[in-house]
């Protein structure tokens, strides 16, 4: 390892402009939903109680940061007619008959030119549809013949890209507003209903005129995760492009400790980063900016008495003292100072879940101890700066939370919301859904409901998505 003064200072000298020609900053979510989606089903393969559906698993060790493939929101979003991503307006296109296929939203085949007019805002999804369920340590349930990709407006028009073999695992990375191929990374599955890369995964490009995939083997540039270790959890979108903090997977205690690691994209090194908070072991949230990360710290005997009693999550709230702070990395190393205590109404954010909105501004997906299902995220946030501001929450009629967050992107202003109805506990009816995807004004508070979240038998459509950014 090297010293974090001599990283930092050769980083500053450097610029990311190396980096394969990608435009840095984007988030690449879908890859870490792979990784938590692999968490989850290897604790639910082990036996971990009574599992429901492939997308709504009861819990795993720790909260997995984003085991969270569980049962968009029951009380959803609604649209707004007057807000959307502010740098495109949705083209005037002559739409055709609105289209219903089993296992996907409605949508539309596209128009001819209308690739020409979209711009920022717009959102690629990939849906796989599938019934398959776990019962008893196995499978059951069927594949669609297809997995499809889809554009949806800024207002949630929906348009079908490209229909590919039902064993294409395609997580798309980076699209830049106004091209026409987006960047991908591609592969199979490992089994049925599996949700992992399986070995040989390459990346490439995803032709949006043809449907085709073309290989690249020019690597991710900036978004390509740093190697070593087992499950690292990382934050790729730092807002230079070029720092990605990790974490390997710290055991039974999750991913707190007194320290993290800096990886370095550029001069490709990594650092040891010391958090120096007394009492305390911590987590990092996600980038506050170029050089500070919001950080959730809890007290340190935490870590010691979860790795005693690993079935014992203890109350977040009430035993452990969560607080944020700010963590800043520059020549002379590192410091960590307070931001705030977490109140009993405040959210805790959920470790490694952070995207970067603006300097001094982050959502998160915030989790809590809820008994049975375990530590759980419940809801989207934002740290402002100054304070916490709610994104989405959704609450049933006895008023509490009814839906589990799966992931939470910001970009342009707006943030990308992944969840699924039915709470961290399933569905009270004992059905199943498949995962949404809302978008919400980070300014008015308007929001958009972009894929809806579809009911019995589909367990799964929804699977990863990327926001054309200029």
């Amino acid at each position: 390892m090297r010293e974090l003064s001599d990283a930092m200072g050769d980083a500053f000298g450097a610029r990311a402009s190396s980096m394969s020609g990608l435009t840095p900053g984007a988030r690449l979510a879908a890859v870490k939903a792979q990784v938590r989606r692999r968490r989850v089903t290897r604790h639910t393969l082990e036996g971990a109680a009574s599992l429901a559906v492939v997308g709504a698993v009861v819990v795993a060790a720790w909260f997995g940061l984003g085991d969270r493939n569980g049962p968009p929101p029951v009380a959803t979003p609604t649209s707004s007619p007057t807000s959307s991503p502010e740098v495109t307006e949705t083209p005037e296109v002559v739409l055709g008959d609105p289209i219903d296929e089993p296992g996907l939203p409605t949508y539309y085949e596209m128009p001819e030119g209308l690739l020409d007019q979209v711009g920022a805002g717009w959102v690629l999804t990939v849906h796989r549809p599938s019934t398959v369920t776990y019962v008893d340590g196995g499978q059951t349930g069927e594949v669609a013949d297809t997995t499809t990709v889809l554009l949806a407006s800024p207002e949630g028009t929906r348009f079908r890209v490209a229909a590919l073999p039902s064993d294409t695992n395609l997580v798309p990375v980076q699209w830049v507003a106004g091209e026409t191929r987006v960047r991908v990374w591609y592969g199979s599955f490992d089994e049925l209903g599996a949700y992992e890369m399986a070995d040989g995964a390459e990346a490439g490009w995803l032709d949006l005129q043809t449907g085709t995939i073309t290989s690249d083997p020019a690597g991710l540039g900036p978004y390509e995760l740093p190697a070593g270790g087992e499950d690292p959890m990382t934050l790729v979108d730092n807002p230079g492009g070029r720092w990605v903090a990790t974490q390997v997977w710290g055991g039974e205690a999750g991913p707190f400790g007194p320290t993290f690691s800096l990886h370095d994209r550029v001069t490709g090194t990594t650092t040891d980063v010391e958090f120096g908070v007394d009492g305390k072991d911590c987590a990092p949230v996600g980038w506050l900016d170029e050089a500070s990360l919001l950080t959730l710290c809890l007290d340190d005997g935490y870590v010691d008495a979860f790795a005693e009693a690993p079935s014992f999550f203890g109350m977040l709230r009430d035993d452990w003292n969560p607080a944020v702070y700010r963590t800043t990395v520059g020549e002379d190393g590192s410091s960590t100072t307070l931001l705030a205590m977490i109140g009993d109404t405040d959210p805790i954010p959920e470790p490694f879940s952070g995207s970067w909105v603006r300097d001094d501004a982050v959502v998160f997906d915030s989790i809590e101890d809820v008994g049975d299902a375990g530590i759980c995220s419940l809801s989207a946030d934002m740290w402002d700066g100054d304070s916490f501001v709610p994104v989405q929450h959704a609450v049933d009629e006895y008023a509490l939370p009814a839906e589990r967050v799966y992931d939470t992107v910001a970009d342009g202003g707006w943030a990308y919301v992944m969840a699924n109805p039915g709470g961290c506990l399933g569905k009270r009816d004992g059905g199943v859904s498949t995962l949404s995807l809302t978008g919400h004004d980070l300014e008015t508070g308007a929001s958009v409901v972009l894929i809806p979240a579809l009911a019995d038998p589909w367990t799964e459509s929804l699977r990863s998505f990327v926001v054309a950014t200029p």
